[in-house]
């Protein structure tokens, strides 16, 4: 693999990263409309104390799981690319199936309505 320069590096960790605490504060909006976080964050949303969805959900159970800070499947996705561009040095398909995969059946357990479904 080239050798990466100091610059290239330091912005590869802040994209992972901002993705990550991107993420985490958005999950506070996550399959809400505009009109929607506009009524439930009228001053809008730069904190994750502010995030009020951890409350007990009929509908969307698995928010229960969260605390403020945390991030979603999503980046628990993002890491599992990551790993297995490391390890191959190459985009592998089937390797990022079987982390996906293997992260569905461990760690991925709160999205079972969701995501986890697909695995």
């Amino acid at each position: 693999m080239p050798e990466i320069n100091e610059k290239i590096e330091s912005q590869i960790y802040g994209v992972i990263f901002g993705q990550a605490v991107g993420d985490a504060l958005g999950f506070g909006t996550e399959f809400l409309s505009k009109s929607q976080v506009a009524q439930e964050y009228p001053s809008g949303l730069d904190t994750y104390r502010q995030i009020t969805r951890f409350q007990p959900s009929q509908d969307k159970g698995y928010m229960l799981t969260w605390s403020p800070g945390d991030w979603t499947d999503d980046t628990d996705q993002i890491l599992c690319i990551l790993d297995s561009l490391l390890e191959h040095h190459r985009v592998d398909v089937l390797d990022i199936a079987r982390r996906f995969h293997h992260w569905a059946i461990t760690d991925g357990g709160e999205v079972k309505k969701g995501v986890g479904e697909l695995f």
